[in-house]
């Protein structure tokens, strides 16, 4: 039998970082235990509440997390803790292989940083002279990994407050509370009368920082379906480097957050001349090796609906890897000006 009092007080501790009084027990189990309310209708009510919409950084403490070399101070009651202290490590079926191509005096771009689980021990690999430019538009991450920087003494991590697109503007990204996951979303989404849960960020192409960025070896991106047009933001920066690209994988997030279907963004990687290798979860990494540009896309399609069906899986890891000389296509992709990509027309013609 359900313990009432105990799962209320879970929510209230997990949600709001507290307990409840007296009369918020009471209360909520009496809902519970007259069927007017589920847990789940609970735990839905307390985050769309103004309490918790309120709740800063470390309201519930500051926890104090050492993994990977590096110091994490994070609020007490992120998810994020249990993974970073796990005895498998952080995303053990990427993270690993990531750093085994981070070597000393390489620039790594971390696109969708958060709170700095891969920028952060990168950052120890490259020392003493590489670098790592983290993009984190969600101010909350922003602050915790600027934080865990200082506190790891990482002079070599340099925090860009602001998404990857493939236009200059802004966009809305829901206040963050006790995940450290952020998405964009489209203005058209975002209903007017809620805007006051939502921050406003700014984005723009990568590619607009080319002299700033030198010379990239290495990509991470981690941005909840909008790395197509993060990808088509620094094709220049991709052609002219040729860096080693880490990439989440869904064709339903990149319908929902680039309007484009998955296959475009694998298409637009094998035009550049890369080679896909997918990073399974609970077998060893692949190689995909159809030299078809169509069959190559559809394998992988084929490997995420599989992972989601049996694995209850969201999306792959993957790694892009340049392959010099080689293109699987034989058509080249008309590419738009720049201008055209990062300000939606050529204004070279007014």
């Amino acid at each position: 039998m359900l313990d009432l009092e105990g799962a209320v007080t879970f929510l209230f501790r997990l949600v709001l970082w507290r307990d409840p009084n007296p009369d918020e027990l009471r209360d909520y189990v009496d809902a519970l235990r007259t069927y007017r309310a589920t847990p789940q209708q609970l735990a839905r009510g307390f985050i769309l509440s103004d309490e918790f919409m309120a709740l800063e950084p470390g309201a519930g403490g500051i926890a104090r997390v050492e993994a990977m070399g590096c110091t994490f101070l994070l609020p007490e009651g992120f998810t994020v803790i249990h993974e970073l202290q796990s005895s498998q490590g952080y995303e053990p079926w990427v993270l690993p292989y990531f750093l085994e191509h981070c070597r000393p005096g390489m620039t790594v771009l971390d696109i969708g940083a958060s709170i700095g689980a891969y920028a952060l021990p990168a950052a120890l690999r490259v020392t003493p002279t590489g670098r790592v430019f983290a993009l984190e538009a969600g101010p909350m991450n922003c602050q915790l990994l600027a934080r865990s920087a200082k506190a790891s003494n990482l002079a070599n991590v340099h925090l860009l407050p602001f998404g990857a697109s493939d236009t200059l503007g802004a966009a809305y990204m829901r206040r963050q509370g006790f995940t450290n996951n952020n998405e964009i979303a489209s203005a058209e989404s975002v209903n007017i009368d809620r805007l006051d849960f939502y921050d406003i960020v700014p984005v723009l192409p990568v590619d607009f920082l080319r002299p700033a960025l030198g010379a990239v070896d290495i990509v991470k991106m981690d941005i909840e379906g909008m790395e197509y047009k993060a990808t088509l933001g620094f094709s220049a920066l991709i052609r002219e480097c040729h860096p080693i690209v880490f990439c989440e994988y869904s064709p339903r997030f990149q319908k929902h957050g680039s309007g484009v279907e998955g296959a475009e963004l694998l298409g637009l990687f094998l035009d550049m001349g890369y080679r896909i290798e997918i990073l399974h979860r609970n077998r060893p990494r692949e190689s995909v090796t159809p030299t078809n540009r169509h069959d190559a896309i559809e394998y992988v399609d084929r490997v995420w609906e599989t992972h989601v069906r049996d694995d209850s899986g969201s999306h792959l890891d993957l790694c892009f890897h340049p392959v010099p000389g080689n293109r699987i296509s034989n058509t080249e992709r008309p590419q738009p000006s720049m201008l055209t990509r990062w300000f939606g027309r050529d204004r070279t013609s007014q």
